[in-house]
């Protein structure tokens, strides 16, 4: 053979070939059917006509796309004929020998299918037995398709069932007729459930199918009744299994009766509408002339009304990736009963031609248009003198470079959530930044400073975790605009790679791997490590198999068992030359080799890892990290002039080079990757060839390795993964249907259906709707539809759940003083509102509380004869729905939120005053004379402080006691009361979140006797970032807690305690009261008395546009306000988009809505407390609103909340 220079970028120097052949035909065509002039031929997008013998050449082949087909469509007489060889691989730089070609069906179909079981009669419920399937085919030869791809289907599944493998199982007495279908030929079988029974008439039916049906098992007369008057007795409709109620059991058009008694001329099923399978009911096979029993028997020209094909256009991208790219066109037939048809095989007499087979031809399965040069066609399909055409349009892609931005520092790592980027850039800490729609115009957002350099970077949720030289960072992004900085585990050293699941991070440090708890970002605490030689550079996982797979350099790769995150165990090594960076999918490690290039290694067996195949360095370069992306490796390479390798790993034993995504600006080294359903991100250095650095000349590069189109016509799938058919749910619980959804480009959009309307759309994963389950309903359809970026929609199989009322709860207790004294004339509420007085033992019961709405807390009220009310809370008990709750007992305390708020001091931002206190107050055991009240939610003592910044290392600075440490600022101010005998009091008015706004009503308490109060009672600021607890001071030992799940706990002396709420662990306390008591020696026993869940009973609404966040604070109201038209910021639009509603009277709530067309929303049964609105499209947060709504009169009327700029307001 001839050979060629080859065809690749010009950093690819693989081989190509010229490749030759013919044809062959299937089975017994005649040689007119074989490979001749009339004939295109196909390999990956390049076409040459065939010569009249059959042979033909195509010079110039790619020698790197594994195994393919070659295909060729034919055209001769009017008739088009397709066809493709076996695969077959294109060797470099040689030459290889073509199977043939086949033309004609490749795919062998059956002539007859005999369908048997076993036991055609079963006895027992739940008895089973196997269907059994054999083919015949045109040959004589016969098969068991059994188990190879036979479809079945059962008559009356009340009756018995059958899986999708043939099992069938009893479930009551009669007739079942069971259908196998095989490559288009069907088969059928019958199955007799007769379950032991009385059949005390002696009619031959049962006693219980009698009155099943409405039948006298004492008269043995109405067995010969043909109520029906289909020509069946009950008796004989019982032995067949059909109807006796019902005239046409099947909807076929014929009486049961003329179907059983071949009364038409043919002998039909009266249970299978279309006896023979072939598509046509039987009534109408009838009506034209057809034989009903006989799949090969249709008179298509008579039973047709009318053909239609989808998609109606097509668009077909090729890739140069992939070298091919094809749509599936779908034929439907109405015929004339109004049935719909499937049409797409040729066997149903259906013909595919094109316009132009250079650009558009044709192969298997039918129906399905396979692209080939660029240009346009028309598809025509005919069946019968019907026809209809498609119009389509053949493009070519190639990857290539799009944009870049300079970033400071170095560039050591990039993570991709949304549009935006976020790097990891050595001295300059995080830069983010904005990438735009189409990814041209990138430009800097925002930056923070991490007081170390960094390494690397992931992203989970709204946080980000960065591997630096001073540990590990956690950030929150959730406004990507003002990235805020949460904690900090310095343990770990100069770490370099980082992969987070769930709440633990695992770092690559050092010489080894870290395992960290990150529950809580502020106060991280190590899991575990595991030192294993070599210097860790990166790593990845695998939580199914609790495997952490590290990059040790020139230790290789290491296979580490986590399953035991305090013991991690080393399970095997791969010596792979220098591992840089790793990638797993299933039981395959792609390595990022820094001396061998990328590198595949089998990590089924994990004691024995074998490399299976590396792509040479002229093709994969060499490496310092990779990622995976579909069936494509993405390297970050330092040999090649600034270029991402893109290696094809669909057969690891086998790794094919693909391209070079080349950036040619100028030569720089890559060090991180990332990547999108499109584009390529690749954070490059221009001085340095390893990663790890401070500073640099740096670049973010951006390419496109996919075309973000969907042009091709092909559906999303949708399925609905929660929750289960037939689930029981109750009226009024939060309900969350959960949809996977997949596309061949991108899902666009996923819409909810509740009841067959339109409820809710989501346009990011993960794609969840949750509501509340409505009432007065026995039955809800759920449903999901899926669309695509060109339109394509495709519908999930609906899910019915049950409903039925909440079974509500009866509830008990006791309420006890401080002294354990049973307190009679308590009042005592519960969840929903339902109250109680104790009795004279003190234990009271309350029936009729709802179980819906959570853990049950219940709040007690008493107030001694001439003294003060005092409360109490049970611990969160969960219902028992239908019965009794014992929620325990409650113990009041003398604790309430202060009414006298005393004297203003003032509205200002991040200030402190010195009081002195009316009483010598005992704080960790030692008397303060002075505290320093500051605006920010916190009193000092020693000095004072104006920090705005909340973290755990400024937490711990001074001795401090923290209601709610954040950067608070204006409302109604803060107000100081030291005018009281027994106590020091500090309210926060509706001060606002700097950056955020809304309202926050707080209070601290000091009292004589040492104890501490903090008081909550409206709060918004619910992720911003809070701490509320109490410090001795610097280096002291601490405890992090969670108050609402501990509400019982005691703190030795000298200890910290705290809870550091953020946007993942979202502040609950609203309505609460923290209690922190004295113990001796310092010690404090610390109580939480937690209010019950708010009932759904507001309703929030959001104004039409987005408001500049200065005007947004005299819009917050608990009644209806009016809002003021603004214009909306920056152009932002919010119609449309999607809205997530929580409350801080119910930390459990969620609601959701969708804005309409002038950006409007309202949402009905919103639970009364703080309330936060996010306003989203495509996981970007486009505006925010806060409100308090409250309980009683006040709140009947709807809570307008004004939408701001999710933008933070940034400190001057």
């Amino acid at each position: 053979m001839n050979l060629r220079l080859p065809r690749l970028p010009a950093r690819l120097l693989a081989g190509a070939i010229l490749l030759s052949g013919a044809a062959g035909s299937a089975g017994a065509a005649p040689a007119a059917a074989g490979l001749n002039e009339n004939c295109v031929v196909s390999v990956l997008n390049r076409n040459v006509q065939a010569k009249a013998d059959g042979t033909w050449v195509l010079p110039n082949l790619p020698a790197n796309f594994g195994r393919i087909r070659a295909r060729a469509t034919c055209v001769q007489n009017g008739a088009t004929t397709y066809g493709q060889s076996a695969e077959f691989t294109i060797p470099a730089n040689g030459s290889v020998t073509l199977p043939p070609i086949t033309i004609g069906p490749t795919t062998p179909i059956p002539t007859h299918l005999a369908v048997s079981v076993p036991a055609p009669v079963l006895a027992t419920i739940g008895a089973t037995t196997q269907v059994q399937a054999l083919a015949t085919y045109p040959d004589g030869s016969q098969s068991d398709v059994s188990a190879g791809g036979t479809s079945y289907s059962i008559s009356n599944p009340a009756i018995a069932t059958i899986t999708a493998g043939g099992l069938v199982t009893a479930v009551r007495s009669g007739t079942v007729v069971i259908q196998a279908l095989k490559e288009g030929t069907t088969g059928i079988t019958q199955v007799r459930v007769a379950l032991a029974g009385a059949d005390s008439d002696g009619d031959g039916i049962p006693d219980d199918e009698e009155l099943r049906l409405g039948m006298n098992p004492n008269n043995a007369a109405d067995a010969l009744l043909d109520e029906d008057r289909d020509g069946l007795t009950a008796l004989d409709e019982y032995r067949a299994g059909s109807d006796p109620r019902n005239p046409d059991s099947d909807g076929d058009g014929l009486r049961d009766g003329d179907e059983v008694n071949c009364a038409r001329g043919f002998c039909t099923s009266p249970l299978l509408a279309d006896t023979d399978g072939d598509g046509v009911r039987d009534g109408t096979e009838i009506a034209t002339g057809s034989n009903p029993a006989n799949p090969a028997s249709v008179n298509f020209a008579a039973a047709l009304r009318t053909v239609r094909v989808t998609p109606g256009s097509f668009t077909l991208i090729v890739n140069s990736l992939t070298g091919s790219a094809s749509v599936q066109l779908t034929v439907t037939g109405t015929m004339i009963d109004g049935v719909d048809i499937d049409l797409t095989g040729t066997a149903r007499q259906t013909g595919y031609a094109s316009s132009n087979l250079a650009s558009c031809n044709f192969g298997s399965p039918d129906g399905r248009v396979y692209a080939s040069s660029a240009g346009t066609c028309e598809i025509t399909v005919t069946n019968n003198g019907h026809s209809a055409t498609v119009q389509g349009t053949v493009q070519d892609f190639a990857p290539g470079a799009l944009s870049y931005v300079a970033i400071p520092g170095l560039a050591n790592g990039v993570a991709v959530g949304g549009d935006f980027a976020y790097v990891a850039a050595g001295a300059s800490g995080l830069q983010v930044v904005a990438l735009g729609a189409d990814r041209r115009t990138p430009a800097i957002l925002a930056s923070l400073d991490l007081n170390a350099s960094a390494n690397d970077i992931t992203l989970a949720g709204n946080l980000a975790y960065l591997a630096t030289t001073g540990g590990l960072k956690v950030v929150d992004i959730t406004d990507p605009a003002a990235p805020r900085l949460l904690g900090t585990f310095a343990a770990v050293g100069n770490a370099m790679g980082v992969k987070v699941r769930g709440t633990t991070a695992y770092v690559a440090a050092n010489g080894g791997l870290t395992i960290v708890s990150v529950a809580n970002p502020g106060a991280m605490i190590g899991a575990g490590s595991i030192s294993l030689g070599g210097t860790a550079w990166n790593l990845d996982l695998d939580p199914t198999r609790n495997l952490a797979a590290v990059a040790m350099g020139a230790g290789g790769l290491k296979l580490v068992d986590v399953s035991n995150l305090s013991a991690p165990v080393l399970r095997g090594s791969a010596p792979t030359g220098d591992a840089r960076g790793v990638a797993l999918r299933g039981n395959t490690a792609i390595v990022a080799d820094y001396a061998s290039s990328m590198t595949s290694v089998d990590i089924t067996d994990l004691g024995a890892p074998a490399i299976l195949s590396r792509t040479p360095q002229s093709l994969g370069g060499l490496l310092s990290n990779v990622i995976l992306s579909g069936n494509f490796a993405l390297g970050a390479d330092v040999v090649f002039v600034n270029g991402v390798p893109i290696v094809d790993i669909s057969n690891p034993a086998e790794l094919q080079p693909r391209t070079i995504l080349n950036f040619s600006a100028r030569d720089d080294n890559g060090m991180g990757i990332a990547a999108d359903d499109s584009y390529i991100y690749l954070a490059a250095d221009r001085n340095n060839l390893e990663r790890g650095g401070s500073n640099g000349d740096s670049r973010l590069y951006i390419g496109q390795y996919q075309p973000r189109v969907d042009l091709a016509g092909v559906p999303p799938t949708a399925s609905i993964t929660a929750p289960a058919n037939g689930a029981l749910v109750y009226e009024g619980a939060p309900l969350t249907v959960t949809v996977d959804a997949q596309d061949d480009i991108t899902v666009a959009a996923v819409r909810f259906l509740a009841g067959g309307q339109p409820v809710f759309t989501s346009t990011s994963a993960p794609y969840q709707y949750t509501f509340p389950v409505p009432a007065g309903i026995s039955t809800l359809a759920l449903g999901a539809i899926a669309r695509d970026l060109g339109g394509n929609e495709g519908t999930a199989a609906s899910v019915t759940v049950n409903v039925v009322p909440d079974p509500l709860t009866q509830v008990t207790g006791l309420v006890t003083d401080a002294d354990g004294t049973p307190l009679a004339g308590a009042l005592v509420t519960a969840p929903g509102g339902r109250t109680a007085t104790t009795g004279g033992d003190g234990r009271f019961t309350i029936s009729g509380v709802p179980t819906v709405l959570g853990n049950l807390v219940v709040q007690a009220t008493w107030t001694p004869a001439g003294g003060t009310a005092r409360n109490g809370a049970s611990i969160p008990t969960a219902p028992v729905p239908g019965g009794a709750t014992d929620v325990g007992t409650i113990t009041v305390i003398d604790v309430r939120f202060e009414t006298d708020y005393g004297t203003f001091w003032t509205t200002s931002d991040d200030d402190y005053t010195p009081r002195t206190l009316p009483f010598a107050f005992p704080f960790y055991g030692v008397n303060e004379t002075t505290g320093y009240v500051g605006t920010n939610g916190y009193i000092t003592f020693g000095h004072g402080d104006a920090t705005y910044t909340e973290d755990v290392p400024a937490f711990s600075s001074l001795r401090r006691i923290a209601a709610f440490f954040d950067d608070l600022i204006g409302g109604g101010g803060v107000w100081i009361n030291d005018r009281l005998a027994d106590r020091f009091v500090v309210t926060y008015d509706r001060t606002r979140q700097f950056s955020e706004g809304g309202s926050n009503t707080l209070q601290i308490q000091l009292f004589r006797d040492g104890r501490i109060v903090f008081g909550f009672q409206g709060i918004t600021a619910l992720r911003s970032g809070a701490i509320t607890g109490i410090t001795p001071g610097p280096n002291a030992p601490f405890r992090q807690v969670d108050f609402s799940a501990t509400p019982t706990l005691d703190i030795p002396a000298g200890n910290a305690v705290y809870e550091y709420f953020t946007s993942a662990s979202p502040f609950d306390l609203d309505g609460a009261f923290v209690v922190f008591t004295p113990a001796p020696g310092g010690a404090y026993a610390v109580r939480t008395v937690l209010p019950p869940p708010a009932p759904p009973v507001a309703s929030v609404a959001g104004a039409t546009t987005v408001a500049t966040q200065q005007a947004a604070s005299t819009l917050l109201r608990s009644r209806a306000v009016q809002a003021a038209a603004t214009a909306p910021l920056n152009g932002v639009t919010l119609a449309d988009a999607e809205v997530r509603v929580t409350s801080s009277g119910n930390p459990h709530y969620l609601g959701m809505a969708n804005t309409d067309g002038q950006g409007r929303f309202t949402l009905w049964g919103v639970p009364p407390g703080g309330i936060n609105v996010e306003v989203r499209r495509n996981g970007v947060m486009l505006a925010r609103g806060t409100g308090v709504a409250v309980a009683g009169p006040a709140g009947g009327a709807t809570l307008q909340v004004e939408l701001v700029s999710p933008e933070a307001k940034q400190k001057h």
